[in-house]
Order: C-alpha cells, then structure tokens, then sequence
C-alpha cells in the first residue's frame, strides 16, 4: 500500500489517536508524505499532510522532538510559498527563525525567507536576510559595496584558479562540508535580490560563492554562481571572452557532472546574461526555454517567472514576428499573476504595452496607454517602490525604445535623466545594448540636445564606443548597432559619405541576422538622411524599405505611422515577407498558387499519396533542389519523404529512417522542432547561426528553409528544403505560400495519419475478432468431444462391421462376391462419412481468413445439427427441423456461419438442460425472409430470457451463465454483420426463447 494510502487512512481515524507517542509517528507518517507529495510538485497535497502533521504535535515536542517540528514547519512554509501564499509563508518563517538552532536550520530558514522576499518585490529585506546570516560567520557586508571591494573578491579567483584553465575546473571534487553547503545555499539565494538592488553586492556575492567552491569543491550552487561570473566578468570587468568560458564552466557541470539542483537557474542566467554577449540571440533561445520547463517540473517558480520575461526580450531582440511575441508576452504574464509575482508581472505587463503599441493595438503609437495598462499608475508604483528598480529600470528602457520609434524623441530624452539619475543594475546584454543604442539615438535626433553643447556629443561618442566594443566580441548581435549609431555621429559631424556607407553597414548586418526591426530602423533614419539633403527618391525607396521591413515584422502601428506620414508609400507596397508573414493578411499570397496547392493537398487523405502530392507540390513552387519531410513519432524525428529535382522532373522517394547529420543540418532540425520557429538561410555556409553545422559545412548549403507544420500549438512534421546553387532562393512571396501550404499540411497530414491509424486499428480489431471467434469456436468443439467422438465413432463402428462381413462372404465356398461388394461399398460409405465429419471439425477448429462463398444454408446447418446431436441426446433434447424446399443460395463463410449456429444451438441446449418442466423441444428452421435474404430460426423450449437479459444479450462479456465469458453472442452478432445481415432474439410463447439471423442471399447462383 503507498505511504499515501496509509496516511489517508490513519488521518480519517485523528480524533482516535490521543496517545502522545502514536500522535508523533502520526506526524512523522503526514512528513514523510508531504515530502513525496512536494517532490511530485503535489504542493496542495502537501501542505495538507504537513499541516496535519504540524497539528498532532504538543509544544513541547520543540524541545523533545526538535527535528521533526522543525522539517514539518520548513516544508509548510515552502509549500505555502508554491502555491501562492508568501505572505503566510512569510509570517511562519519569521517565527521558525526563531526557533532554529544551528547554521543548518538558519540557513534552511534564511533561503526560503530570500525566496518569498524578493517574490513579494521587497528586494531589500531579502538581501537584510541574506547578509544577517553571513554576519553569524563573521563575514560583515555592507548592502552597498565598494568597487575596490568587489575588484579585490575577483582577483583572488584568478590567484585561487593559479595555472589550471577555466576549463579544468569542471574536474574538482564535489563539495562535501556541510557548513560549506549551507553558506554555498545562503549566497546563491542572495545573488537575485543583489541583482535587483546594487552590482558590486551581486558581484562580491557571485566571486565569495566561486571563490568557497575553488577551495572546498563544487556544490549545487556553483553552476549559478559560475553563469553569473559569466555574465559580471564582461558588464563590470570587460572580459567577455572569459564570462563566456565561465558560463559554459557552470552549465558543463549540470550537463557533464549532474548537478542540477539549480538547473533552470543556470539554464536562465546563461542563456539570458551570458551567451549573448558572443553568440547570436537566437542561440540562447533553447537554454531559457528549458529553464522554464526544468523550473516548473522542480518547484523552483522563481525561476519559471524570470525565465517568462527573458524569452519575451529574447524573442523581441532576435526579430521574431511580433504577433507570436505578443502571445509568449500574455502567456507569461497570466503564470506571475497566478503565482503572485508582483515585480516580474510589472516587467512583463511593460513588455507587454510595447509589443501591443508596436501592433497598432493602443489608442496613440509609441504610448502604452490602453484599457490594460496605465503609465501612469505603474510609475507611481515605482517611485513608492524602491526595492522595484530593477522592473523600472526596464520599463524605462522600454518606454525609451517606443518614444523613439514613435519619432517623440523629446520624451525620449527626457527619460534618459530617470535612468542617469537611479542606481545601475546588470542588465542583460539585449536590456543593455538597447539602452546605450537607443540613448544615443534620441540625443542624436534632437537638434537642442546637439546645441546644448559638446557634453552631449560626447555622451554619444561614448555610447558608441561601448556598442563597438560589444560587436567586437559578437557581431551578430551588435554590429548593426554600432554602425546606426556611428552613421548619426557621422551625420551630426557633417561627414555625409561616412554617415551612408554606415547606414548600408547597419542595414546589411541586420538583414543578414535577421534582425528585422533593426534593419526596418536602419532603413528609417537612412531616409532621413537622404531627405533632409534633399535626395527626396532616394528618401522614398528608404523609406519604402522600412515600412516593408516593419510589416514583415508585425509591426502595423508603425507601418500605420509611415503610412500617415508618407501616404504614396502605401500604394504598390511589396509583399510581406513570408519570414514573419503569421498574422500577415492573405492578400500578400499568390492565391491562384494558394487555392490550387489547397485544393490539392486537403483533397488527399492516403497518408502516401498526400505525402508524395505535399512534396513535389513544394519544390514546385518553392524552387529549391532538394526537400526532405520530417514526421515526429512517439517523440522521435523520422525522414518520411525525399524529394529531388532532375532537369524538369521531381522525384519522390517514400521511405522511413532516422534523421542522419550526413543528410540534413540536424542541429537546425532540432531547433525548429523544438521552438516550432521557421528558418531562413539565405546563404548557410557563409553567415547565421547555424554556420557551423557539420552537413552545412560539409555541403557548402547555401539556401535553407525549414518550416515547422503545427496543429493546435502541437508538432506534425518539419518542412526542410535547400538549394545550394544560389543564395536568397527563397523570396518573401516563395515563402509566403510555402507557409500557407504548411498551414494546409499540417491538418491534412494529421488527417491521414489518424485515418491510416484508423485503418491499421480496425485491421487490429479484425483480427483480434478472428482470434477470439476462433478462440470460441476452440472452446465450443472441446465442449463437443463426447458428440463428436459419437459422430466419428458411429461410422468407423460401420466400416468394422462391414469388413468383417466381408471377410465372412469370402470364407463361403464358393466365395459370395456379391454380398462381399456390397459389404466393401457400405464400408467405403462409411468411410467417407467419418472423412466428412472430420474434415468439418478441422474448418471448425483450424484458423483460417473468412472467405465468401455460395452457400446452400440447409445444408450448412444440417451439418451442424448432425454434429450436436448426440450433446442434445445427452440432455434429452429432441431436435426438429423445417427447411424450406428450393431457397436460394446465400453468400457467406461457411465456417463463420456454422461457428453462429453451433452456438445458438449449444446455447439452446444449454439452457434446456436444467428445465424439469414439458418437453425439451428445439425447433431449427429455414425460410425466405424478403426478397434479399434467408431466415434462419432456432427456437427452444427453455426457461426464456428476463426483460434486463434480453435489453443486453449481445453486449460483450454479459453473461447469465456463472462460468461464462459472455463473448459467444457478442461473436456471433459481429459475424452476422459483417456478412450484411441482422441477429436478433425474442420470448417464445409459452416459454423458451427464439434467436434469428438473417443471410444475404447470393442471386448470381441457382437455388439449393
């Protein structure tokens, strides 16, 4: 029985238990399943079974059974925080401090009150907490340290790592001091309120946490505070490649040394503050999204919470449409709400209102102002907030980026003194990068700033500086940056030619990043370069380009803006890129293309022929060289089609394997399967982030697309096609309509899987009915034995006694041929009889396909009847029949049709047997039921069948017979009716009971 069960039945039984003892192994019992019940992520559950435990003690058990108090206070206190009560949870910790009495017990109590305070956005009192416990082990902090301080706490761990490299530090032994342990837990619950209020405290807290681990080994938190040198190494003391090294340090030991305790922690602060700083945005996407998934599966919901708000950034960042950025951004803001995250619900409510104004789904673009949010209202909240900055700093840096875009640059200056004048946070480097580029360009846009004096150029000059900096350690991300806001520099300082080779630089490393918004931008501020020289067509086709840009991203109220402003540019727009074209409107499609391609693909519902129709339907119109469909299987990805072109022709070879690297690029397979994105390479081998791909590398790929088909938010297959001829094969329109076909694929392919599955489970009934009749029929010769041993044994006693007397007509003298022929003939009679009986026992008995055949239905059941005559001589049954003269025949399985009547027979004379009243009466008959079938009817004179056993005779496994399966009828119900006709029963006056079928009759043959 589970500890659960146990314990259920136990607690139903409470007020029983009275004896102090009994009331303390009650308590231990209700422990130990709140523990199971809290790792199962069961939390309600498991507050209940600690509550009870908590409850069956006395108060003196803080003194006589400390230990037990204690962990059920503890694991109450936690599971109160998971399911969204930190404010009870609060009011028990703060009594439970009280209570612990060793650093253990203090630490425990201390990392849970850091939990529930910075989930209540009261940053301050969590690092109050955090910095209480380390004064115990005469480590004194100020909230607010010194540079010097934080330098010094660096440096030694460079002096602690000596000549090893970061690398083999993921060797170290396992941390094993329990002291150690509990100090290492006390400083990694420290490090996100730190991060929330002052970077030298995050930064002297992430180096004391590595520098404990050099010298006592590694422990659960080193992968955080490993991942968090990553990212303090580069934002406080410029050495990104390192923070790189040390990032990957910290993941290397979850992923090679399994120390996962805090997975999604290190997941979230690696993919989110570390890899982009030297790799695309695009290549942290995996990390935050298995942060969220391994924080929800452990309880870590503080975790979960971060990991929303940074994927939302993170998407934004890497230029994915805006419309699906809006629903990570809502899906993500109703999990804080629902688990009480006040500070992160801020943070996303920003993200939010910028993704929504950028959509044209706010009154006035650029201003977050709708019936959801108020501008207002949150920065009241702010300012009565202090332990909030961090969530105001972003919302500020948000606010910046949509006042600019909205051409406000006023406001957007204007915001620059709130950011100038709070204390700075790290920020990611996308939060970053995104300050120090937007600041420079509102300054850069505001002709009295510029004439306010050189300071504010100066300003400029050094934003500048550090986003150059930035894009020398990843390009990919920030070079586009620096060269925008180089090209304004350029402008201001009057050095035109400089200013347009950089815009072109700025376009050219957007685009081939896919950074659309930033490459619409560039685009944007390029035209008003040329427009304000008076280069008005050059301005147009700029501008042109930007509105473009913009609608391929999803980002209508800017394209509205534009459209407002420049009016013609809204005539003759060119179609939106199929990159992004989700939410797009459909008349940006080819639709004679759409409709035919529709058409063709829902028209199929064979799995193989839809297969073949979907592939070549797709290099036709998507001009690529090779495609290769991926259906996912119990999880697993499968190569289901390959489609080539040869000169005009396109072959398709059907097939089923794995996917290989020799074949595809897998590792872009695998992100597309798991983020359910598209891709587009335009040119493979040379730029993007999945250049190092060995198939890319080994194939030179050039143009690449995979494009995910997707049915109610679930995977069907991966699209994947290529040409390595040429690069940019696969235009926006191309890709437009590839999308709509993969719309359309997706729910067809899904059809037809579910109709081959269909196929395949009724073939799977069929022959387990085949099994199981056989099975019956098996069951039902074996309760024959006695009568077919008569039947058998009557003829051979025949065929003996005929021999014999033949062997007496030879002894006469002279020899009596005469008699001795006639003996010899009925013995040959005889034998072939017995043959006869035989041969029908074996069709009976032997497993064989059904097959149909003209049948004379007399003779099928007179077989029968002669088979069951001695079982009904046995019971003293008479059997009579009436056979209609000259019916037609009947098209049918003669085995199949004679296992249904054996059974009603048997049946019949199953049910007489106890009847001790009148004669035992069965009457087997044949007649015409209609123009198009025969009846068969089998009458007995039995006790007769009750109103409910009538109402569910043919049910599967219902049954009146106390050893009986209740399949017979069920069998011979769906064996009438899958020959087309009908079985039924009846009461028979005055007693017994009456079943009938019906069998089609075969008119192609003659009467019988």
């Amino acid at each position: 029985m589970a500890i659960f069960d146990i314990v259920n039945q136990l607690n139903r039984g409470l007020s029983l238990v009275g004896s102090p003892s009994e009331r303390e192994q009650l308590a231990e019992l209700n422990l130990i399943a709140g523990q199971r019940a809290k790792a199962s992520s069961a939390y309600s559950s498991a507050l209940a079974y600690l509550s009870t435990g908590s409850e069956l003690l006395s108060a003196d058990c803080w003194v006589r059974r400390h230990e037990l108090a204690f962990a059920l206070e503890i694991n109450r206190a936690a599971c109160e925080f998971l399911t969204g009560q930190p404010d009870v949870a609060d009011d028990r910790l703060t009594a439970l401090a009280t209570r612990a009495t060793n650093p253990l017990e203090q630490a425990a109590v201390a990392c849970l009150r850091m939990d529930v305070y910075t989930t209540l956005g009261q940053s301050s009192r969590a690092v109050d907490v955090g910095l209480g416990y380390l004064r115990q082990l005469g480590v004194h902090w100020s909230p607010n340290p010194t540079d010097a301080e934080a330098r010094r706490e660096y440096d030694l761990i460079w002096t602690g790592i000596g000549e090893r490299s970061i690398e083999d530090l993921v060797k170290l032994p396992l941390m094993s001091d329990p002291a150690s342990l509990a100090t290492m837990d006390v400083l990694t619950k420290l490090l996100p309120p730190a991060l929330f209020t002052d970077m030298n405290l995050l930064s002297l807290t992430i180096c004391r946490a590595v520098n404990l681990g050099l010298e006592w080994g590694h422990s659960d938190g080193s992968c955080v505070a490993y991942v968090q040198l990553g990212m303090v190494a580069g934002l406080q003391f410029g050495d990104y490649k390192s923070g790189f090294r040390f990032g990957e340090l910290g993941y290397e030991l979850v992923e090679q040394r399994g120390i996962s305790r805090f997975q999604a922690a290190t997941y979230l602060i690696f993919g989110a503050h570390v890899v982009p700083w030297t790799r695309h945005f695009r290549a942290a996407r995996d990390l935050l999204r298995r942060a969220f998934e391994s924080a929800h599966r452990s309880g870590d919901l503080t975790y979960a919470a971060y990991s929303c708000s940074n994927l939302n950034g993170n998407l934004f960042e890497a230029g994915d449409p805006l419309v699906e950025i809006l629903n990570e951004a809502e899906t993500g803001l109703a999990f804080v709400r629902k688990m009480g995250f006040g500070f992160i619900e801020d943070i996303i409510a920003a993200q939010r209102g910028l993704f929504r104004t950028l959509r044209g789904l706010t009154p006035t673009f650029g201003c977050f102002d709708d019936e959801q949010f108020d501008e207002l209202r949150i920065e009241q909240h702010f300012a009565a907030n202090p332990n909030l900055w961090r969530a105001e700093c972003i919302y500020w840096i948000l606010k910046l980026r949509a006042r600019f875009l909205a051409g406000d640059y006023a406001t957007a200056v204007g915001i620059l003194s709130k950011l100038q004048r709070r204390r700075w946070t790290p920020l990611t480097p996308a939060e970053a990068a995104s300050y120090y580029f937007y600041s420079a360009l509102s300054l850069a846009a505001v002709p009295e700033a510029i004439a306010a004096g050189q300071g504010q150029i100066d300003t400029i000059v050094g934003h500048h500086r550090q986003l150059q900096a930035w894009a020398e350690n990843c390009p990919d991300n920030f070079a586009h940056c620096a060269a925008l806001v180089g090209a304004e520099i350029a402008r201001l300082e009057g050095r035109d030619s400089d200013a347009m080779r950089l815009y072109e630089c700025a376009v050219r490393s957007a685009r081939a990043n896919g950074l659309i918004a930033d490459e619409g931008l560039a685009y944007e501020l390029a035209a008003n370069f040329y427009a304000a020289r008076d280069y008005g067509e050059f301005a147009d086709i700029y501008r042109r380009n930007a509105r473009d840009a913009y609608s391929r991203w999803g980002a209508d109220g800017k394209v509205r803006q534009i459209d407002d402003m420049y009016p013609q540019l809204a005539e003759n727009a060119p179609v939106v890129a199929a990159t992004d074209t989700i939410g797009a409107p459909i008349e940006h499609l080819d639709l004679v293309a759409a409709l035919k391609v529709s058409e063709a693909v829902s028209g199929e519902i064979v799995l193989d022929k839809l297969i073949d129709i979907l592939m070549r339907t797709t290099i036709e119109h998507a001009g690529a060289e090779r495609g290769i469909l991926i259906l996912q299987r119990d999880a697993a990805l499968r190569i289901r089609a390959e489609a080539t072109t040869q000169g005009a022709s396109i072959n398709v070879d059907l097939c089923d394997r794995p996917i290989s690297r020799m074949e595809i690029p897998e590792s872009l397979v695998l992100y597309a399967a798991r983020t359910q994105e598209s891709v587009i390479l335009d040119d493979a081998a040379e730029s993007g982030t999945f250049r190092g791909d060995p198939y890319i590398q080994l194939e030179s790929a050039r143009s690449v697309l995979i494009i995910p088909l997707t049915k109610q938010g679930g995977l069907v297959a991966l699209l994947y096609l290529e040409n390595n001829l040429a690069k940019g094969v696969f235009t926006p329109a191309k890709v437009a309509l590839l999308k709509f076909i993969a719309s359309e694929a997706a729910t067809s392919l899904d059809n037809a899987r579910l109709y081959r599955e269909l196929q395949e489970r009724e073939q799977r009934y069929r022959e387990a009915q085949m099994e199981l009749a056989h099975a019956n029929r098996v069951a039902v010769m074996g309760h024959l034995t006695a009568s077919i041993a008569h039947e058998v044994n009557q003829p051979n006693t025949a065929v003996i006694a005929s021999a014999q007397a033949a062997l007496s007509w030879l002894d006469h003298q002279p020899p009596a041929l005469e008699q001795t022929r006639r003996a010899l003939t009925r013995a040959i009679e005889n034998g072939i009889r017995s043959s006869e009986v035989i041969e029908r026992i074996r069709d009976l008995v032997k497993k064989s396909p059904p097959k149909r055949d003209s049948l004379a239905i007399n003779s099928v059941i007179g077989q029968v009847i002669e088979l069951t005559q001695a079982e009904a001589a046995r019971n003293d049954v008479a059997i009579q029949t009436v056979f209609a003269d000259r019916l037609p025949k009947v098209i049918g399985d003669r085995v199949e049709l004679q296992q249904v009547a054996l059974n009603l027979i048997l049946n019949a004379i199953e049910a007489m047997s106890g009847t001790t009243e009148g004669k035992r009466e069965l009457l087997i008959q044949t007649a015409r039921a209609d123009a198009e079938s025969i009846r068969v009817s089998i009458t007995d004179s039995g006790p007769g069948l009750s109103a409910e056993g009538l109402a569910r005779l043919f049910e599967p496994f219902y049954t009146t017979k106390s050893g009986g399966l209740g399949v017979g009828l069920s069998i011979c119900r769906s064996i009438i009716g899958t020959h087309g006709g009908r079985l039924w029963a009846a009461a028979n006056e005055p007693r017994g009971a009456v079943f009938q079928f019906t069998v089609p009759i075969d008119d192609g043959f003659a009467v019988g």
